[in-house]
């Protein structure tokens, strides 16, 4: 009863979204969800898989970018723009010399999701990984649900899945992030250097563009 949260839910949502799920009921026992496999999405696309997908007797409503729609966050900026389907095009910039500069767009449909985005990990520079667990915090992370980033490397020895693996679990998360409009998105977004904080932020002006410009009042946000 009463307001609820529910953190860590994004890596589950571009699951759902990336394999094309736009009518599911999930349950949860707890604040936060428990992250399975090993940092990416591909355990919940093989789980949503291995339990079959229904296709419903009804018209699938579209949340449709009316216009150019642009937000900025600190360094962090987004743009949405009208497109027939979902394009994300992604840009990172960390000072560490093994992340660098990376950039991906990608068409997402589910094929293309399965096999170029959902195996893209979680990463976390080593030192952070340090400074966090001398506060007592993430004691549960390791490098079988992470890749941790180091001076000259990672430090995972099986190393990367991807070149760009970096930029494409930022698409995966952002793709997660997006499934709060709560219907499946047709839209071109470019991403520059956000995360979480922005990206729902970017949310919200895309829900206020659609509400102005049709009068479609979203659920409560």
């Amino acid at each position: 009863e009463g307001p609820a949260e529910v953190h860590t839910v994004e890596h589950l949502l571009a699951a759902v979204t990336g394999v094309g799920v736009d009518n599911l009921r999930i349950e949860v026992s707890s604040a936060e969800l428990a992250e399975p496999g090993d940092g990416s999405a591909a355990l919940y696309v093989k789980l949503l898989r291995d339990a079959g997908l229904e296709v419903l007797d009804a018209k699938r409503s579209y949340f449709q970018i009316p216009h150019t729609v642009k937000f900025r966050h600190d360094d962090a900026e987004l743009v949405g723009m009208p497109h027939d389907g979902l394009r994300v095009s992604f840009t990172i910039q960390y000072d560490s010399p093994v992340i660098g500069t990376q950039h991906a767009t990608f068409d997402v449909v589910p094929e293309v999701f399965t096999r170029e985005i959902a195996p893209a990990r979680t990463f976390v520079l080593k030192r952070d990984v340090d400074r966090l667990r001398e506060a007592g915090m993430i004691q549960g992370g390791s490098l079988n649900n992470a890749v941790v980033v180091e001076e000259k490397g990672v430090a995972n020895p099986e190393g990367l899945r991807f070149p760009d693996e970096f930029v494409r679990h930022k698409i995966l998360d952002l793709i997660g992030d997006l499934s709060l409009l709560g219907r499946p998105l047709r839209g071109h977004v470019m991403a520059f250097r956000s995360g979480h904080q922005s990206q729902i932020g970017f949310v919200k002006a895309l829900a206020d563009a659609e509400e102005r410009a049709t009068g479609f009042d979203l659920p409560p946000r």
